[in-house]
């Protein structure tokens, strides 16, 4: 089964970017760095002309969603919002390509400077999966200490792949 990430960070060189040099390490996933992309907020009128549509028309042919994000006040970061905002515009134009979306599976690793976990960070995520009809593995939180993830995180990364089936 195949495997994307799609990482949302203002720094793509940041502490979330060692994240996802991990989960690549360990997955051979391929990578969708937000910030490699021009696209836009979510706009009713559906007019935009951005690289959003053809992001999505290749992440759709994916089985396993990884979305890695940090956490900025307490929330997705800004990048990642409007990618998830902006999945509501197939759902209206295109909607064969969010019908594409059904029963894949999506996991989120969140990371930010301590282990302090925000109870509803989730939520987006898990509730969004279940309006597309995918199916949410679940949410690891990861931190840095000395720079590296420590091995309680990467158990957690681990038992989280497994759960899945994603292996490398």
């Amino acid at each position: 089964m195949s495997t994307c990430i799609i990482f949302g960070s203002s720094r793509s060189d940041g502490n979330t970017g060692l994240l996802v040099s991990e989960l690549i390490k360990q997955t051979g996933a391929t990578l969708f760095d937000l910030n490699d992309y021009d696209f836009g907020y979510y706009r009713y009128a559906h007019d935009q002309k951005d690289d959003f549509l053809s992001l999505f028309e290749e992440i759709v042919r994916f089985d396993h969603l990884i979305f890695c994000t940090p956490v900025y006040w307490y929330s997705m970061s800004a990048v990642m919002k409007s990618f998830f905002d902006r999945i509501s515009e197939p759902l209206r134009t295109k909607p064969e390509l969010t019908d594409a979306l059904v029963n894949k599976n999506l996991l989120l690793f969140s990371m930010s400077s301590s282990s302090e976990e925000y109870p509803y960070f989730h939520k987006p995520f898990k509730d969004s999966t279940k309006y597309l009809k995918m199916v949410y593995k679940g949410h690891v939180h990861c931190w840095l200490e000395n720079k590296q993830l420590p091995e309680s995180v990467l158990e957690q990364i681990n038992l989280l792949l497994k759960s899945a089936n994603i292996t490398k």
